[in-house]
């Protein structure tokens, strides 16, 4: 039992926890993508004083783990490109409106400040009404499972068999699902059928 709490603690460490998925999210984890937000946020000076920024930029997808749909179709764990083309202002929180991936939210956002002396906090962004246009900007994020508590994506524990080439077997824990390509009219693996 200690290598299992030693291999916890490494992940962990890592940035990467072990857990309980409590929600579902397009998460904006390369740099250079929060550096594009960032900077942009800064040209346009959209933040006021004394709101704070939230601890990562993300589009929540569904509460709880991503759909099954999605997740059949091996979305967890990859990347996706958002186009950012509103900003949404209330006297709690400011959000930049997206499109390109499914989002149970009525209106898909990313949270950019939310306004703590009025009582604001980042889930108010889905109360915005008010939204304008702005200059498209795209940026590309990874589908994750994350830990409410900590924000971190999660290892999941899966059974079953995995499928699919190994450049397609390279997350470890996850199950993949076989891609068309794969297979001939017949249902056919291609790789065996070439042997």
């Amino acid at each position: 039992m200690e290598l299992r709490k030693f291999i916890r603690e490494i992940l962990e460490e890592s940035g990467i926890v072990i857990g309980q998925t409590i929600w579902s999210a397009v998460v904006i984890e390369d740099q250079t993508e929060i550096n594009k937000i960032t900077e942009f946020i800064k040209e346009k000076e959209y933040i006021p004083a004394g709101w704070n920024i939230p601890s990562d930029y993300h589009m929540t997808i569904s509460l709880g783990p991503l759909p099954g749909s999605l997740r059949n179709r091996g979305d967890l764990n990859k990347p996706v490109e958002l186009t950012l083309v509103t900003i949404g202002i209330s006297d709690k929180a400011i959000a930049f409106g997206t499109y390109g991936y499914y989002s149970k939210n009525e209106i898909p956002h990313i949270t950019i400040a939310f306004n703590p002396a009025n009582g604001g906090q980042p889930k108010d962004a889905k109360s915005i009404e008010n939204w304008t246009k702005i200059d498209n900007i795209k940026v590309s994020g990874m589908i994750r499972n994350l830990d409410w508590k900590t924000e971190k994506p999660i290892i999941e524990r899966t059974t079953g068999t995995t499928f699919g080439t190994a450049s397609r077997e390279a997350w470890a824990g996850a199950t993949f699902f076989p891609d068309p390509e794969d297979y001939d009219q017949y249902g056919n693996n291609i790789e065996d059928t070439q042997k």
